[in-house]
């Protein structure tokens, strides 16, 4: 092509540029550092790229004595459609002597990748700019790689006799070297004086090698909506773009102000040139071109069979009437053309394809690569295969059979046995006698898009995968009505992977079955005998399964996992049983499910033991059966999450026992739903259980029986209409020495309930236990006589925290709070505090303690009022040194004989503290009522107690407004404003 402009070296130039601006730095003492910045979008297209933009532009400068500007110009831009580039580059200006024109130069390296390829270029600029318009010049030179393939289209793939022929396009982008000029003008008038108008126009070209050269020109019109906010309009046009308009909008900014019109606004003028490399396309097409076999190296010899033919010659117009007469022609594919049926069998060789024409297939070409052959136009669906005397289909090496109907098979329908590289794909099959596909000991596989229906054994078989190096992929399986296992794994130390979905209905046996995965370390002595540099490398059975939905599986168990000494996931399952388990876990080393929901009948929805697991699901409903979940002996955590909605992680209901949870570490439940059941959780030596906000409904026997559970949590639920014939509802026990945590908080206790709602104790073996008590924020219902909230009988370290709780007793006898602290050495630290206490029945009490251990109780701020005779709002025994704070806290009684604050025994060197707390037993006048009592000192030699006060405690109505033992008590009690010592 002929040069339209001189060529300039490109590196020269960029070399000089350089140069130019290191010496311009020596001057720089007087200059001031700045910078300038636009965001701003370009829509439609224009020369260069087919979209719009999106671009950002930083523009840092050194301004010297506001006659010289240095400045660097950076820039990134996006297209609409997700593709990326950008723009380094600086520049000189400079005001010549006689303050009429700024000259400048600029260099630049560009990358863009908006093709899809990334093109790169160096380009140098001039400038010539006065205060009323401006004449500018870009050069652009590619570098690198500058001709890339942009795109292949395959098209038009046809038979023609025992060939398959098809037609190829390809796209190449090459990046072109240009030019462009422009000069503009600040337009006349006032309104454009004040928004800054110009107007531009200008000539580009740009050439290529294997492209021809694109020559058009350029109208452009800026102006300013607002100082900092400008407006652009621009029309092109040239032979290879076509015409084309762009709108751009962008955002001015930095740190000085915009510049106004005139010499400034030029010196810091961003540089006007394209954001794009330009890339000219040119295609290279062929037609009629043989497909070539990449196994070897010649055309595809392809043999054609049709049950319609009368015997032909395996050619496309004349197949064969059956498959034996195709193989024994020879051919690397042979071809069933849609709506064939053949009561045969079929033994691949190695690298052979049967396919079927009711499918489109994808076909590798040795050249080219892949190339998809279209569906059969004659319509007649998938050819068949039907009644073959063995297994129908036996893989070869290096095989794939596709787009089969395979019916009633005597045998397996497909086989795949010590094989490598085999690909099964549209497949359906239909009651076979053996199992649907049987692959053993075979690597490299993929099965794709494959129906099961029925059967007398097993849907997909999978024994002995024992590669190291590949994948055993499978994608989109549908299983339904097989009389064995759904999916029966068996042996390997490969990895399987089920991606897509996994379907599995009305199986007889396991829906999905693994057992036997190894584990296999290998060792590479790294060619040399000493053993200290071998390296040992684990490789570990591994099943993988992205979606798993498992239906009506009557008697047998949705997914099942023995003995594994390797890994099974799930991403995502959805799994209903009938009379079996949902997921039962046996011995195996790695469990995991990502997500999904488990729902059973009369029978465990998860049943574990002797396994490591992390079961992640958002809902576990069962219905009957002993239990609802099942974990024995088992590490790792079972995690059931809900939706954020009440009751949305599921429901058991009806079982022996919901929750089975035995030398286990970890269950966390949260929204789901208890009704019917005998006794909903069993915690026996287990690290953590949680249950949060559940819904618990006509529980017979008990709600929690928890042996040394390391934490327990019981949170945010609701427990109605529980008649159980446990005394105790939530009973925390220990009989091994350790530290424990325990947490009724946040619940709804109402209706029936037991006698006991949350207790705590130690048995033998577990006396010198610490334990961390809480019973938070919960609203409780009394509805048993002797009724207590929540209590314990603990030896051993105590810290226990009850706060915030409304506890209504509805029966005599009734007790808020009751704890026995056992003799022992730890401190008993009680904190008791916000509390709310009601009580309707006679002999009721708010608070008991009973400490033989050195304690320190707090009750503040705490309500408690009787409508019942005889009650005692604080019950305090302290057997050991202790100190009792007792403060702000109003105990009112409506009927009569209550007594205030009683401290049955204080231990000598003890301290109580009062303040400002409000006894009312005025009500009535016909009982003895008695305000603060205390009837006893323990300890030897005088034993004192230490009263404290600060602020006056208030008693009204009392027969005895205080009473101590004399001569046992030191300091002061201020009551009614008196003080007492």
């Amino acid at each position: 092509m002929p040069a339209a402009f001189p060529v300039f070296s490109k590196w020269k130039a960029v070399l000089s540029l350089s140069v130019l601006a290191g010496s311009l730095f020596a001057s720089a003492a007087s200059a001031r550092a700045e910078v300038d910045g636009r965001l701003g979008h370009t829509a439609l297209p224009t020369v260069g790229r087919n979209t719009g933009i999106s671009h950002v532009e930083m523009f840092p400068y050194i301004m010297i004595e506001d006659e010289q500007i240095l400045f660097g110009d950076v820039r990134g831009f996006i297209t609409n459609d997700g593709q990326l580039g950008g723009n380094f580059g600086g520049g000189f200006r400079f005001l010549e002597p006689n303050d009429i024109v700024i000259l400048g130069v600029n260099g630049f390296y560009d990358v863009d990748q908006t093709t899809g390829e990334l093109f790169q270029q160096v380009g140098f600029g001039l400038e010539a700019l006065t205060r009323v318009g401006r004449i500018t010049s870009n050069f652009y030179f590619p570098i690198g790689n500058d001709s890339k393939t942009l795109e292949e289209q395959r098209s038009n793939a046809r038979f023609s006799g025992n060939q398959i022929l098809f037609d190829n396009l390809i796209v190449h982008g090459e990046a072109m070297r240009g030019v462009d000029v422009t000069a503009g003008v600040y337009l006349p008038g006032d309104f454009a004086r004040e928004h800054n108008m110009e107007l531009s126009t200008g000539w580009y070209q740009f050439q290529g090698d294997n492209v021809e050269n694109i020559n058009g020109f350029k109208i452009q019109v800026d102006g300013e909506i607002v100082p900092s906010l400008e407006a652009s309009v621009a029309v092109t046009s040239d032979d290879y773009f076509g015409p084309n308009a762009t709108i751009g909008l962008s955002w001015r900014f930095g740190n000085r102000d915009v510049p106004d019109e005139g010499l400034e606004k030029q010196l810091r003028r961003f540089v006007d040139r394209n954001y794009n490399v330009v890339v000219g396309e040119w295609g290279q097409a062929g037609e009629n071109l043989a497909l070539i076999n990449p196994l070897t190296g010649s055309e595809y010899v392809v043999q054609h069979v049709s049950s319609a033919s009368l015997g032909g010659t395996g050619e496309f117009d004349s197949p064969f009437d059956s498959l034996a007469d195709a193989q024994n022609a020879g051919g690397d594919i042979l071809y069933v053309h849609s709506g064939t049926t053949l009561n045969e069998s079929i033994v691949l060789q190695d690298g052979q394809m049967l396919l079927g024409g009711g499918t489109a297939h994808d076909i590798i070409d040795d050249i080219y690569g892949t190339v998809s052959l279209p569906q059969d136009s004659n319509g007649g669906g998938l050819p068949t295969l039907i009644n073959s005397a063995v297994n129908a289909i036996t893989m070869g090496s290096n095989s794939t059979v596709s787009g089969f109907n395979i019916n009633t098979p005597n045998g397996d329908a497909i086989v795949a046995n010590g094989i490598d590289n085999f690909t099964i794909r549209d497949i359906t099959i239909t009651n076979p006698n053996g199992d649907g596909v049987f692959i053993n000991d075979s690597t490299n596989g993929v099965i794709d898009n494959l129906t099961i229906n029925g059967g007398n054994s097993n849907g997909l078989r999978i024994t002995n995968i024992d590669d190291i190096e590949d994948i055993l992929e499978i994608n989109d399986v549908f299983i339904d009505g097989v009389a064995g296992d759904g999916v029966h794994i068996d042996n390997g130390r490969g990895e399987i992977a089920f991606d897509g979905d996994l379907v599995i209905n009305n199986a007889g046996g396991n829906s999905f079955f693994v057992t036997n995965l190894t584990t296999t370390t290998v060792t590479d002595d790294q060619g040399t005998t000493d053993t200290d540099d071998d390296v040992d490398t684990d490789y570990e059975g591994t099943v993988t399964v992205e979606s798993l939905e498992i239906n009506g599986a009557t008697g047998g168990t949705g997914i099942n996992v023995v003995d594994n000494d390797g890994l099974v996931w799930f991403r995502d399952v959805t799994v209903v049983t009938d009379g079996g388990s949902a997921v039962r876990a046996r011995n195996t080393d790695r469990f995991f499910i990502g997500d999904g929901t488990l729902n059973s009948t009369n029978a465990a929805a998860v049943d574990i033991e002797t396994s490591l697991i992390d079961l992640r699901l958002e809902s576990i409903t069962a219905n009957g059966g002993v239990n609802g979940i099942r974990l024995v002996d088992t590490d790792g955590r079972l995690l059931v999450f809900g939706n954020g909605n009440d009751d949305s992680g599921g429901a058991i209901n009806n079982t022996e026992v919901a929750v089975l949870m035995s030398g286990s570490e970890q269950i966390a439940l949260q929204q789901m739903t208890f009704d019917g059941n005998e006794l909903i959780a069993d915690l026996d030596n287990v690290e953590h259980f949680e249950m949060n906000s559940a819904t618990v409904t006509n529980t017979e026997t008990q709600f929690v029986n928890a042996l040394n559970a390391q934490t327990m949590l019981v949170t945010n639920s609701t427990f109605t209409d529980n008649d159980l014939t446990a005394d105790t509802g939530v009973l925390f026990a220990v009989d091994t020495d350790d530290t424990f945590t325990t947490r009724f908080n946040g619940n709804t206790v109402e209706g029936d309930g037991p006698r006991r709602i949350f207790h705590a104790e130690t048995l033998a073996g577990g006396e010198d236990s610490a334990l961390v008590y809480s019973f938070q924020a919960n609203d409780v219902e009394l509805s048993k006589v002797n009724g207590v909230a929540a209590g314990f009988n603990w030896t051993g370290g105590i810290q226990a925290g009850l706060g915030n709780n409304l506890v209504h007793g509805l029966e005599d006898g009734a007790t808020g709070f009751e704890f026995v602290a056992g003799d022992s050495a730890d401190n008993a630290l009680i904190d008791i505090s916000q509390n709310g206490f009601a009580f309707e029945g006679d002999n009721s009490t708010g608070i008991s303690i009973v400490s033989d251990a050195p304690m320190v109780a707090q009750m503040n701020l705490n309500l408690i009022q009787f409508r019942g005779l005889n009650g005692v709002g604080m019950d305090l025994t302290g057997n050991k040194v202790s100190t009792f704070n007792v403060n702000l806290n109003q105990i009112d009684d409506f009927a009569g004989g209550a007594t205030g604050i009683l401290f049955r025994s204080a231990f000598d060197g003890s301290t109580i503290a009062l303040n400002r707390n409000q006894i009312d037993l005025s009500a009535n006048d016909a009982f003895i009522d008695r305000g603060i009592v205390l009837q006893s000192v323990g300890g030897v030699d005088d034993p004192l107690v230490n009263f404290v006060s600060s602020a006056s405690n208030a008693i009204f109505g009392a027969s005895t407004t205080f009473s101590v033992p004399s001569g046992s008590t030191t300091g002061q009690v201020i009551i009614n404003s008196q003080t007492i010592r």
